[in-house]
């Protein structure tokens, strides 16, 4: 007898989606999907995608240097807006990004129900071992260029001792390009566990968001444990793992570590998720018209609940495709790269929500800019496209150097943590 496993995502429940005709190829950018092109796409291709990335992403690259530089960033941020409007309880994380005229976020800024109620209470083992392992919460800043994301593709060759000589070459664990997770679990290793042994399995970090391949982070949270009772252990592993970062030219540095209560988990215990997507003006010749176009587009969005299934990529592997944004928006910002030289302007998307599908907000991105410049398709146009369920409609992805994770917001309102 044969029994039928149906998969975890197909339990998922939403509106009928249209069938594909099968004889079709799909484009190697559409997921599977035929992408349905016209002019505006190709204008998004002219004026992002095929761009050079390192003019048309040279703000976000001048964004991550800042946070990998030695010197304390906090006195000293990257970009510059002229903002009077009354202060909102989403400027909190994206503060390290500005310096405003109207000045840094009031800490008595109104928050949401979900983020004024104290953590929930969760159950804490009492064992003897428990009580003497630390937590720590550890905030890095990583450029997005030097890896392959944040998950350390190594994991499967992990069950196997890597100089069993059964192993087919091409699978060997020296061959995988380095990931954000891998290099800092091979740092901490030997700081946190000098006795354990780590070539044949790292240290375990969990983490608020994975990003993909080329996505930058300036204040990225992740989770380690460790059974090592040092006095001052924040500021040891922060220096520890900094020095050598620096030594060996790693492009990630740590800006904080702090002790934390054995229940917390960066995943699960963050209400948001913070983002900011920059493209420099002259560099893609994006102009001020669609700017304000592409603002109007992404208002509407905030607040609602909605299905983004039409902006997430491969097959679904979560409970939900709903998700909520607290934030989204396009402004024009200024920055430069020295003291010395001129101003310059740069887009900046700014999408705060409380998750993010695969790929989301590179997808979001480039649709709303696509749709941007089509200009006829009214404010309720993305809402349209998300309603649809029909992956076709959407654009190709916007590129991943110049998106940025910003933060994350948890249960007592205090943004990383």
């Amino acid at each position: 007898m044969r029994i039928l496993r149906a998969s975890f995502a197909s339990t998922i429940y939403r509106q009928p989606r249209p069938c594909l005709d099968t004889a079709r190829l799909s484009s190697p950018h559409s997921d599977g999907w035929q992408m349905i092109r016209d002019a505006n796409d190709e204008w998004l291709d002219t004026v992002l995608i095929e761009r050079e990335p390192q003019k048309v992403f040279a703000c976000a690259r001048h964004v991550v240097e800042t946070f990998l530089v030695n010197e304390s960033s906090d006195d000293r941020p990257p970009l510059a807006k002229d903002e009077n409007t009354a202060r909102h309880w989403t400027d909190i994380l994206f503060e390290p990004l500005y310096c405003t005229s109207s000045g840094r976020a009031s800490e008595n800024s109104s928050l949401p129900p979900e983020y004024e109620m104290d953590p929930p209470i969760k159950r804490v083992k009492t064992s003897k071992k428990n009580r003497r392992r630390v937590n720590l919460k550890i905030v890095v800043s990583y450029r997005g260029g030097d890896y392959c994301g944040w998950e350390d593709q190594r994991h499967e060759l992990y069950q196997k001792d890597p100089t069993d000589a059964s192993m087919p070459i091409h699978r060997k664990v020296d061959d995988r390009p380095p990931s954000v997770q891998g290099t800092l679990a091979d740092i901490l290793g030997p700081i946190l566990e000098p006795d354990a042994r780590h070539e044949t399995r790292p240290i375990r970090l969990c983490v608020a968001g994975r990003t993909d391949l080329g996505v930058s982070a300036i204040r990225q949270v992740c989770r380690a444990r460790t059974w090592r009772n040092l006095d001052d252990i924040e500021t040891y592993v922060r220096d520890r793992v900094n020095k050598e970062a620096q030594e060996r030219g790693l492009g990630l540095r740590i800006q904080d570590v702090e002790s934390v209560d054995h229940s917390f988990h960066p995943t699960f215990d963050a209400q948001s998720r913070a983002y900011a997507y920059l493209i420099d003006t002259c560099s893609s010749g994006i102009t001020l018209d669609v700017v304000v176009k592409l603002n109007q587009l992404l208002e509407p969005l905030v607040g609602k609940e909605l299905d983004y299934f039409v902006l997430s990529y491969g097959k679904v592997k979560t409970q939900t495709t709903t998700c909520t944004m607290h934030r989204a928006r396009a402004t024009i910002v200024e920055w430069k790269e020295g003291p010395s030289l001129e101003r310059r302007e740069a887009i900046c998307i700014e999408l705060l929500g409380d998750r993010f599908l695969r790929r989301m907000v590179r997808l979001l991105v480039g649709t709303a800019l696509r749709e941007a410049h089509r200009g006829d398709g009214g404010a309720q146009s993305l809402i349209d496209i998300l309603q649809s369920n029909d992956r076709r409609r959407r654009s190709r992805a916007a590129p991943p150097g110049g998106l940025i994770f910003v933060g994350a917001m948890y249960t007592d309102g205090r943004a990383d943590g």
